[in-house]
């Protein structure tokens, strides 16, 4: 908010002009006449604002506003503004001059007697209203204000404020007005004196010959101009009971009453007054007539006339400028410190608006009452910074230990008036006011003292150093006391009872050590996770190198750790910089240079060195694409400034500009560089008007001469492309994409498109692609067919095809790069996702597959296609399903190419293949098996590189899949029935039918193969089926159900209500259950080595349980659906679960933290499993287009180290 002082410098922002309005303010000042007109024609470029403000000041000097002066002063000055009338102060019939120099005049239907008083929110003046012949105290805000919004604010919210109370002790307001840029409103004439000036006369600070005022219903800081006929009127004012007197504390009494009832009536019509101090607070003696000659206070004497004194003074509220009217919460907005300092509440100085209600009033009346009571202000910090200080955390004197005369119950409502907290302050004025009444009528109040903690409370924030020190001294007394009984008990023990104790202490600091530093971990990574992706790298490394264990600490870092590791080792590397945006990037032909192009020119860069070879600024605007000459002699720039510029390669000096009449958006040579090819972009150029025009300029390469111009009518061109053959052009605009034969320059294909936004060509063939809203859509340029359809994906501002056309980059405003293959079928999906936190514009590939980014901020950025991606995705190939069921022999069924037979069959539908629901890897671990919903069972390699074999179960719906210790045997379970099929020959030898239930059941072998367990649940019935089969037979035997192996035969077992470790051989014998909670589940996953165990409980709570002993480790409150898919790593450390969205979560069981998040970007994920070794993280479920989709998240083991600067 702006503060006004006599330099008008601070609400008018052109110097001259203040110059100028200071120049007038000088002349006025010395009386000189001003002619308006003379400044006028000598400034004609302030014209309006110099009429303006000569209006107001001539209206402001007829009513004895000084310019820039804090008093009205005698002088001759005036201001004639060109063609203005006389003044109108003659209809007023007072005289143009009082005795006192006090200047007169008349404002609306008011006639201007004389100034009463003046202070920062107006000047308060006696009047007469013309029209009804009343006398009134008019209110007009200072010249000085009016140029101060907020002054002007809170002058008219001041006046509404008060308008809308109707109350005996609220001053009326009569009329609102404003003339001649003059704000004024009229209001009730008080005969009065205000508190303050009573609490001043019993301190003794005035005299007893001070003369009396007429005040106003506006109490103002200055009392200038009193004359000796002021006096009468105010005599009877000094007629209050001695301060001494038991008659003077009930007057404060009655006073409280009054007021606080008014402010109730304020409250209750929403308004808060917010300035409640003595000098807003007027009394008024209008009942009784004053005797004449009345003695000053402390004069008079006596009990003869103390209840005819009381009974006609009466309090009025006034000065309503601070108050806040709750529907209009504008006026005052958060952190605003209003009021006087203080009688302000602590709630009001802190600032904080939203504790700032009607108890801040209430507070600053029981202020009030308190100075009235001890004759001296509750805080008398001489500066604002202790005064501040003393109202927020200080308790002023009680009233009694100043004046023991004060009665202990009128004390007490008083001091819980104000209260430091508001809660603990009367609800409501009338409250106040109804507790008053009670001491006036001698019965009890309601207000009570603190009780002895609240006093402890207060003392301790009133002493909060000595406090500290006391709680210090007996902290350090108690330690050292207990030391000293812990010691003395300690000596009376044995030697070995020490050892057992230290040894016992030692291991609890371990794990208390361990604990803290699973703590810090998960603390860690989870920051680390989200800062990755987030794409701030640097600080995702930072923190995965603060967690490398020191030489004698045990290593927490698990699967987590080496993915965000392998991701910040591979993250995108900053290759150069432009100072503006960056919107585009194109190899050389031989790829030895990068040209980009952006706000400062266009930056030329040897590739991959990122050495800058060039920096071509010849353009006037920003630089929208480049384009290089097949024979990487030349380069092309396309500007806004509607200039091609051709460039030789080299030298770089300028060869050929040409203009053309619109922005270019792009341009590209054709393949035999025997021309250059200019998208020219129509676009609004104010006022109607349009610059340039939708085409496509052809130009010779050799003369730059225009061979043809081809007509692109649509909305907003945005790009172009050649074909790699030369056979083609397209240009994409917002509504469509445009086609021609590049030789017959003939239109082939208008194709609508929605917000169309990039276009390229592959490099080895006449496919297209096309960026446009959510999608990327691929065309037969020759035909126009729609060939595929990729989605969704952000709308993609740049896109370009890989070194075989198989895959695809595409860039956009959500700052993510998506690498996309071709699947042999044909179909596309995404491959990997690339996060940035800046849009970006332009894409370029080379050869190898790396490719670049630009972005908004002017980053230029290098990526590797395959080590940078986050996940991988991964499908089998329907030729390799076909082949391999036709081979005749394992032998040739290995043999199968797979690369080869995907090439073959990149344009054929998949085959019906089902989706993956299932993943578990050998004990060997050099091969995974991936079951499907079809019911099949695919063999890929350990990493998950290739398919091995295929084969058809004939068991739809497979749902689980695991492998028998020695790695003969794989066994998989549908919601109604289990198979067991042989490895060698991936042939089922014996299915069993059980009780159909909505999850498969959870198998798993015992631990020399020769068992099968099973459970499941059974529908209608609470608890679960059980089940051992004999393998290969599958002849029910004794049921056991295990979740995990620790040693040869030892299993941990699942019941309806425990947990118990059991033998395997029967008899079953308990060793003991930890737990008698119910349970729907069995165990859910188990670490390689047996030592966790998860098991689900109701609400979502997951246990992590040490199976060796028996022990509850940790609850985790992963939301657990028992409908999806759970993983636990081999090391029992990190638990991965899919939440209902899709995503993984990954958590540590050792705290029951969550550390981040995974996105497999599949529709359905069926099952999650960890390597063997932990590398690899493995989603199965249903692709976007191909069935039997597996998503994998690798983290090697890399001993490479960690980057700690990527340039983010």
């Amino acid at each position: 908010m702006k503060t006004v002082h006599a330099s008008r410098s601070s609400v008018v922002d052109d110097p001259r002009l203040v110059e100028l309005i200071d120049e007038i303010t000088q002349q006025l000042q010395s009386g000189a006449a001003v002619d308006a007109q003379q400044y006028i024609e000598r400034y004609p470029e302030y014209a309006e604002q110099l009429n303006n403000w000569l209006t107001v000041m001539r209206a402001m000097v007829e009513l004895g506003e000084s310019v820039g002066t804090a008093r009205p002063a005698r002088r001759s000055a005036s201001v004639h503004p060109a063609g203005a009338a006389d003044p109108p102060a003659a209809r007023c019939e007072q005289p143009p001059a009082d005795a006192d120099g006090h200047v007169t005049g008349v404002l609306g239907d008011f006639c201007i007697l004389r100034e009463l008083g003046r202070g920062g929110m107006g000047v308060v003046y006696e009047a007469e209203q013309i029209s009804l012949g009343r006398r009134v105290a008019l209110k007009v805000l200072p010249f000085a204000a009016m140029l101060d919004k907020q002054q002007l604010a809170r002058f008219k919210n001041e006046a509404r404020a008060a308008a809308t109370l109707e109350h005996p002790n609220i001053v009326a307001i009569h009329s609102v007005g404003q003339e001649r840029g003059v704000h004024y409103y009229a209001m009730q004439l008080i005969e009065g004196r205000s508190l303050a000036e009573v609490i001043g006369e019993l301190r003794g600070s005035l005299g007893s010959g001070q003369s009396s005022v007429v005040k106003s219903a506006d109490q103002v800081a200055t009392n200038k101009g009193r004359g000796a006929t002021d006096t009468q009127p105010m005599a009877a004012m000094s007629t209050l009971p001695e301060f001494d007197s038991r008659e003077y504390f009930r007057t404060v009494a009655r006073l409280g009453i009054q007021a606080a009832e008014a402010l109730d009536h304020a409250h209750q019509n929403g308004v808060l007054h917010r300035d409640v101090k003595p000098a807003n607070l007027l009394v008024e003696c209008s009942h009784l007539a004053p005797r004449h000659g009345a003695k000053p206070l402390g004069q008079r004497g006596g009990k003869a006339h103390l209840a005819e004194r009381n009974d006609y003074m009466k309090l009025w509220i006034t000065d309503f400028g601070l108050a806040r009217i709750e529907h209009d919460a504008g006026m005052t907005m958060t952190g605003d410190v209003v009021g006087t300092l203080r009688y302000m509440s602590p709630e009001q100085i802190s600032g904080q608006r939203a504790v700032v209600d009607h108890r801040c009033d209430i507070y600053s009346l029981g202020v009030t009452l308190y100075e009235l009571l001890v004759r001296q202000a509750a805080f008398n910090g001489k500066n604002a910074e202790r005064l501040l200080r003393q109202v927020v955390d200080e308790y002023p004197p009680a009233p009694r230990s100043l004046d023991n005369a004060i009665p202990f119950d009128l004390e007490t409502i008083v001091l819980k008036a104000m209260r430091k907290d508001p809660a603990e302050r009367y609800a409501s004025a009338q409250e106040l006011a109804d507790d008053l009444r009670r001491f006036l009528d001698a019965r009890p109040v309601i207000a009570r003292r603190p009780n002895a903690r609240r006093r402890i409370a207060n003392w301790i924030r009133r002493n909060p150093q000595l406090s500290f020190a006391i709680g210090v001294f007996a902290v350090a007394f108690s330690l050292t006391a207990s030391l000293a009984a812990w010691s003395v008990d300690r000596a009376r023990r044995d030697a070995a009872y020490q050892r057992a104790a230290l040894a016992q202490r030692n291991q609890m600091y371990r794990q208390a050590e361990t604990i803290a530093r699973e703590q810090v971990y998960a603390m860690r990574m989870h920051f680390a996770g989200y800062s990755a992706q987030a794409s701030y790298l640097e600080q995702a490394a930072q923190a995965l190198d603060d967690l490398k264990p020191a030489p004698d600490e045990a290593d927490l870092r698990g699967f987590e750790w080496h993915y965000l590791a392998n991701l910040c080792r591979n993250a995108p590397l900053p290759f150069g910089r432009h100072q503006g945006e960056a919107y585009a990037a194109a190899f050389s032909p031989d790829e030895s240079r990068l040209a980009t192009s952006g706000a400062d020119g266009v930056r030329i860069w040897a590739w991959p060195d990122r050495i800058e070879l060039a920096h071509l600024r010849d353009a006037q605007g920003d630089v929208n694409g480049v384009a290089w000459s097949p024979d990487d002699a030349r380069l092309a720039s396309f500007s806004d400034d509607c200039i091609a510029r051709i460039y030789q390669a080299g030298d770089w000096s300028l060869q050929s500009s040409l203009r053309l009449p619109g922005r270019l958006v792009g341009g590209r040579f054709t393949p035999d560089g025997a021309a250059l090819v200019i998208a020219e972009r129509k676009e609004s150029a104010g006022d109607g008007a349009t610059l340039g025009e939708n085409r496509i300029h052809v130009y010779d390469s050799t003369s730059w001469r225009s061979r043809a111009t081809l007509d692109a009518p649509g909305e907003m061109l945005q790009g172009i492309a050649v074909s790699s053959d030369g056979q083609f052009v397209a240009a994409i605009a917002h509504d469509s994409l445009r086609i021609w034969d590049l030789q017959s320059q003939h239109l082939v294909h208008r194709l609508p498109q929605k917000l169309g936004r990039s276009v390229a060509f592959a490099r080895n063939s006449p496919r297209l692609a096309v960026g446009v809203q959510g999608e990327v859509r691929l065309y037969d340029a020759s035909s126009g067919k729609l060939l595929r359809v990729i989605a969704p994906v952000d709308s993609p501002e740049g896109l370009a095809f890989g070194p075989n056309d198989r895959s695809l980059v595409t860039v956009g405003r959500i700052g993510v790069a998506y690498l996309w293959r071709q699947a042999p079928n044909g179909a596309w999906h995404e491959s990997g996702a690339f996060a940035q936190n800046q849009p970006l514009w332009g894409v370029a590939v080379d050869r190898h597959g790396e490719f670049v980014t630009t972005d908004r901020a002017g980053g230029v950025w290098r990526w590797d296609g395959d080590s940078s991606q986050e996940a991988r995705h991964i499908v089998a190939s329907p030729e390799f399903v076909e082949r391999w069921l036709a081979a005749e022999s394992p032998a040739a069924r290995s043999a199968l190419d797979y690369a080869d037979a995907a090439a073959r069959w990149a344009n054929e539908e998949p085959a019906t293949m089902g989706a993956a629901t299932a993943v578990a890897w050998s004990p060997a671990r050099d091969e995974a098996v991936v079951a499907s919903a079809s019911g099949r069972l695919t063999i890929w390699d350990g990493e998950l590189q290739e398919p091995i074999a295929i084969a058809p179960t004939g068991i739809v719906g497979l749902a689980t899949v695991t492998w028998s210790p020695d790695g003969r045997w794989l066994a998989a379970s549908t919601p109604e029935s289990i198979a067991l099929a042989e490895r060698a020959t991936l042939r089922v030898v014996a299915s069993i039918a059980v009780d159909r239930s909505p999850i498969a059941p959870l198998v798993a072998f015992s631990s020399d193969g020769t068992t099968l367990f099973a459970s499941w649940h059974r529908p209608g019935v609470p608890t679960r089926g059980r089940a051992a089969y004999r393998v290969p037979s599958f002849e029910e035997a004794p049921h056991l159900i295990p979740s995990t192996r620790r040693e040869a035969n030892e299993f941990i077992v699942a019941t309806d209500h425990d947990l118990t470790r059991w033998i395997e051989e029967p008899p079953p014998d308990p060793v003991g259950p930890i737990s008698s909670e119910p349970r729907t589940t069995p165990a859910l996953a188990a670490s390689l080595d047996g030592r966790t165990v998860l098991f689900a409980k109701l609400g979502g709570v997951i246990d992590a349980i040490h199976t060796f002993p028996l022990a509850r480790r940790v609850q985790i409150a992963a939301g657990f659906n028992p409908y999806q898919p759970v993983a636990l790593s081999p090391d029992g450390r990190t638990l991965a679960t899919v939440d209902d969205a899709g995503a993984i979560n990954l958590w540590s069981t050792a705290t029951g933290r969550k550390l981040f998040a995974l996105t497999p970007r599949l529709p359905r994920t069926s099952a999650i499993r960890f390597s063997p070794d932990g590398s690899r993280l493995v989603a199965v479920g249903v692709g976007g287009f191909v069935n039997d989709e597996i998503v994998v998240w690798d983290a090697p083991r890399a001993p490479a180290p960690l980057p700690h600067s990527n340039g983010r």
